[in-house]
């Protein structure tokens, strides 16, 4: 296990490195989802844009319970792992995974 990062790098190049593509991922959503309004009312259905704006909260709500399983959770079981802890920290990677995919 590599632990490079956390135990020698300077702390904003790991805060960096962990960020970037959470970020990433956060303006890709963004973009497709004003892409895909964009396309949507070129078809000037008003009943589809109404859809579309009604889904893209719902879906972003889903994404931020998910995070709280993921962020979370990852932050914990790297606690856990820097502790030695592995076993915890195993069983808690399993139950973070099933808690997003049921949330």
């Amino acid at each position: 296990m590599d632990n490079e990062l956390f135990e020698k790098a300077p702390i904003p190049r790991a805060y960096m490195t962990l960020a970037i593509p959470v970020v990433l991922s956060m303006m890709v959503t963004l973009v497709y989802n004003t892409v895909d309004t964009y396309f949507i009312a070129h078809t000037g259905n008003t009943d589809m844009v109404a859809g579309v704006a009604i889904a893209t909260p719902v879906f972003t709500v889903m994404i931020a319970l998910g995070d709280i399983f993921g962020l979370g959770g990852s932050s914990v079981i790297s606690r856990l792992y820097g502790q030695g802890r592995y076993d915890d920290g195993k069983r808690l990677s399993v139950f973070c995974f099933w808690g997003a995919v049921l949330t």
